[in-house]
């Protein structure tokens, strides 16, 4: 942000002019966000607030459909959002407006601010937050009907049964085919499914970019988990946060350097030797099934998860 602001002598509207000329094309920054915090030094007592004692504000910004203001006044924080009439529906303003005013109360007088949740516009997205949130399945291995596309697990199959021996994935070190992906994949997930977990559990990544980091996504997905990935490089702090907000019970790693001791006492440390030494051992013992009635010769294969990696047992909910 700070070696951004070092250009701060020209303006977005600048910015905003030079990209229309360049690109020949009509560039729009239809939400804007202008913070006039720490603009002019205030205090209670300051004779001249920043913009000075406000009746009515109208904002004529070209192209910009939204724009909200920060800034301090005599010791308080002001915001104000101004929106074109006619753009979004009746109310929908008013009541983001609302949302972010809660959410900023909620940060300076709660201690846990990201234990609170906040749905923004609940009146204009039931229909659709409803829709995204009925997951639940009276089987748990069945596809979800809403969609006929592909998942990812499905695109890797279809893309291993039709090019085994091409490379897949490539690193610094390593070049893996997918046929080889994807015995890796399954030595992950094996490892994965010894623990019982219940289906859609959250299972986290936490790996530096490499062949070993796909390998592990594929490998949840296999064992019918939710990956979480996490950046390496971020402080373990965040990271441990994270994990524990998401409920993720193993951590899949390259390093126990990337580990603090919290989450090596709470979580289940799966790491890049275990795989190594499973792999060892192993020669392209899972393969993916075909679908009923499909031909080997290569035309469109779809596969599914609950049917990728047939050594790997049932597991149900151990909680009960």
């Amino acid at each position: 942000m700070w070696s951004n602001l070092a250009h701060s002598h020209v303006s977005g509207v600048a910015v905003e002019r030079m990209l229309n000329r360049q690109r020949r094309s009509q560039i729009t920054m239809p939400v804007v966000f202008t913070c006039g915090l720490g603009v002019v030094e205030q205090g209670p007592d300051t004779a001249h607030p920043y913009l000075g004692s406000i009746d009515h504000g109208l904002s004529q910004t070209p192209q910009v459909w939204m724009d909200l203001q920060v800034y301090d006044d005599a010791g308080s924080l002001v915001l104000n959002l101004d929106s074109v009439e006619g753009i979004f529906p009746d109310g929908m303003v008013a009541e983001m407006f609302r949302a972010l005013t809660q959410a900023v109360r909620l940060l300076a007088t709660t201690s846990i601010f990201c234990d609170e949740t906040l749905t923004v516009c609940l009146r204009f997205n039931t229909e659709a937050i409803a829709e995204l949130n009925a997951t639940e399945t009276s089987d748990a291995g069945a596809l979800d009907t809403r969609t006929t596309d592909p998942t990812l697990l499905e695109l890797f199959h279809e893309s291993r049964h039709r090019h085994a021996e091409r490379a897949a994935v490539i690193d610094q070190s390593r070049e893996l085919t997918y046929a080889e992906l994807d015995a890796e994949s399954d030595q992950w997930a094996r490892l994965i499914a010894a623990q019982a977990l219940a289906p859609g559990s959250v299972v986290a990544i936490l790996m530096e970019k490499s062949a070993y980091q796909v390998s592990a996504a594929l490998g949840v997905l296999k064992a019918g988990c939710a990956y979480l990935p996490l950046n390496a490089t971020h402080p373990q702090a965040r990271n441990g946060r994270i994990i524990a907000n998401a409920g993720a019970r193993i951590i899949l790693t390259d390093s126990h350097d990337h580990l603090s001791e919290t989450m090596m006492r709470q979580c289940v440390v799966m790491s890049v030797p275990e795989v190594q030494e499973s792999t060892a051992g192993t020669v392209d013992a899972v393969r993916p099934t075909r679908a009923t009635g499909e031909q080997d010769d290569g035309d469109a294969w779809r596969g599914s998860a609950r049917a990728s990696v047939e050594p790997f047992p049932r597991h149900t909910d151990s909680r009960g």
